[in-house]
């Protein structure tokens, strides 16, 4: 087997109902970039497994899950040190930035109630040295802001579930 380094990029879409419109481009939430107009995905699985005889797909989407409850646990926690590996450097500062100016206002965004409800695979491809995997997960969630001084919503509300879909793009 081969040992996987996944390097989390995420190209993807934030899409669904979100009063925060949380999304790391606008600066005011979790991992997700919206999407752009960009060239169908290409879903090449097979030519994956015949150049890894070892991919698990069902380990993979499960590692995938995982990593998207982790990432909501560090965001709300502001702490992304426990997943710092599988960001990009760009994607991690910029987060970083975006946790710092939470912490310079005192205030917390929490993501809470976290349910991956499904993930599949909906693009494959490589290039000369990777592998390219393109993830949906389908997920419900509460997502607000609150004043750390007062425990006061600022934004968005504790009881109402989003439900929300993320493109995720995994380098390995």
């Amino acid at each position: 087997v081969i040992t996987l380094v996944i390097i989390l990029i995420i190209v993807g879409t934030v899409v669904g109902r979100n009063s925060i419109g949380r999304n790391v481009s606008s600066g005011k939430g979790s991992v997700g970039i919206p999407a752009q107009n960009t060239a169908p995905l290409v879903n090449d699985i097979a030519s994956l497994k015949k150049r890894d005889p070892g991919f698990n797909e069902s380990k993979f989407l499960g590692d995938a899950a995982n990593l998207y409850i982790r990432t909501q646990d560090a965001w709300s926690a502001k702490d992304l040190l426990p997943i710092r590996s599988r960001f990009t450097e760009e994607l991690y500062a910029k987060s970083e930035r975006q946790i710092e100016g939470y912490k310079n206002r005192c205030q917390t965004n929490h993501v809470e109630r976290v349910s991956v409800l499904n993930t599949r695979i909906i693009g494959c491809t490589n290039d000369a040295k990777n592998d390219i995997i393109t993830v949906e997960i389908l997920s419900r969630i509460t997502d607000y802001v609150t004043d750390d001084k007062t425990g006061n919503v600022i934004r968005g509300d504790r009881n109402r579930e989003l439900f929300m879909t993320y493109h995720w793009t995994f380098i390995r």
